[in-house]
């Protein structure tokens, strides 16, 4: 049993006393729909008889409210719900949202969960106390929350990233009983979600990667690719991973006329993340990509070359090509992708003196504001790894940072 079983069955628990608490009338009708879902819910994944979901449903039904306590109880569900919390979050000082809206948040009822989270990460916010109410509550929904609401959920948190070990239980525990309900795309961008959030489960990773072994049909390169891509940043290993990527990579050539870079771009990037043993799939799917590298939007094409390069791929017939558009599309580069890829440069020793130039001459220069000092710091080590020098870039990096510093204290003053 898993060690944390019991407590997923409290949580269930009471998730399902929660709607009837309170034991006043004006609380019924909200008790019934609570109850009436709960039943149909559990109907349909077979928890439930058909029939007894059936004979128990009029007796809820029967349930009504009364007078004026009936509209008490409606103005009261209203509050709970997701629109209005939702409302107010969006019009609340990021940084402290107030004692109002964090309680409204404490008393949500789950179907609120999803719209709340994501006004939340939409509107960037930093109370920490806002933020631990919105993981109990999202604990409490867990169970009553559809796949596709639990992925926008675990997607909203890493926004916010906000670090929870309940709501990582809760949500593994979940994802694991019911991991036939997720899609390949769900499935994928939730683990890629845990990844960026570094929420390390070793019985959700074994789960999930025994699930795309065994339904290699249900995921695409794409999909395996964010899979991998959370358990590298987990550390996590497993000796089916690099059988799932070339599966996928197999069945990628199959399909590759009709990508233009992205499922190629993702699979790549898997395969320089866990290693290959089929380097005759990878050599196919280079060159795949070195025939029109042009066609690649500039996050694929920032991708497929570092993952080349990543790879140990020094051929110059393969190389060349990618970087030679890359040239062409760097200012388009994402600052990470722009570091990652000349953090590959760097390790692999290889000097693109074109690259280089419209790095340092163009495309810094023009977008400094979009990288941090750490950026910065990573792309001065990549570029004296490769033994280039540029003195104008090198005193444009030095004010910059200079500036930066000064401007930090000033800021945390203000």
């Amino acid at each position: 049993m898993r060690s944390r079983a019991i407590a997923a069955s409290v949580r269930q628990l009471a998730a399902a006393v929660e709607p009837l608490a309170g034991g006043a009338a004006a609380g019924r009708s909200v008790a019934a729909a609570a109850g009436a879902s709960a039943l149909l819910a559990a109907a349909s994944r077979g928890a439930l008889p058909a029939a007894a979901a059936a004979a128990a449903l009029p007796a809820l039904a029967c349930v009504q409210p009364l007078g004026a306590v009936g509209f008490a109880s409606a103005a009261a569900a209203a509050a709970r719900s997701g629109h209005s919390v939702a409302q107010k979050i969006l019009a609340a000082n990021v940084d402290d949202v107030g004692p109002e809206v964090t309680e409204a948040v404490a008393q949500l009822e789950p179907a609120g969960v999803p719209s709340v989270a994501r006004a939340a990460a939409v509107t960037g916010i930093h109370d920490p106390v806002l933020l631990e109410a919105l993981a109990e509550a999202a604990v409490r929904a867990m169970p009553q929350l559809s796949a596709a609401d639990i992925c926008s959920v675990v997607e909203s948190f890493s926004d916010l990233d906000c670090y929870s070990i309940e709501f990582k239980d809760a949500t593994a525990d979940v994802v694991l009983e019911r991991l036939d309900e997720f899609s390949g795309d769900m499935l994928g961008h939730l683990l890629r979600a845990f990844g960026d959030m570094n929420y390390y489960d070793d019985e959700l990773l074994e789960g999930v990667v025994e699930y795309v072994a065994a339904n290699p049909d249900k995921f695409s390169a794409e999909n395996i690719a964010d899979v991998v891509y959370a358990f590298s940043r987990c550390g996590f290993c497993h000796p089916d991973l690099i059988t799932v990527v070339e599966t996928a990579a197999g069945t990628l050539l199959k399909e590759a006329h009709a990508d233009r870079g992205y499922a190629i771009a993702n699979i790549l990037d898997a395969y320089s993340r866990v290693g290959c043993s089929s380097p005759d799939v990878v050599d196919q799917l280079i060159a795949k990509a070195a025939e029109d590298p042009a066609s690649f939007d500039a996050n694929c094409l920032a991708k497929v070359t570092t993952a080349v390069i990543k790879l140990g791929y020094s051929d110059e017939d393969l190389l060349l090509p990618l970087l030679d558009v890359s040239v062409k599309k760097l200012a388009e580069f994402q600052p990470k992708a722009v570091v990652e890829l000349m953090g590959a440069l760097g390790d692999l020793g290889y000097d693109h003196q074109a690259l280089l130039d419209t790095l340092c001459d163009e495309v810094i220069p023009a977008r400094l504001p979009e990288f941090s000092l750490d950026h910065l710091t990573d792309l001065v080590e990549d570029l004296n790894k490769l033994g280039y020098y540029n003195q104008k870039f090198m005193a444009l990096l030095k004010s910059t940072q200079e500036e930066r510093k000064t401007a930090a204290p000033e800021a945390a003053a203000v």
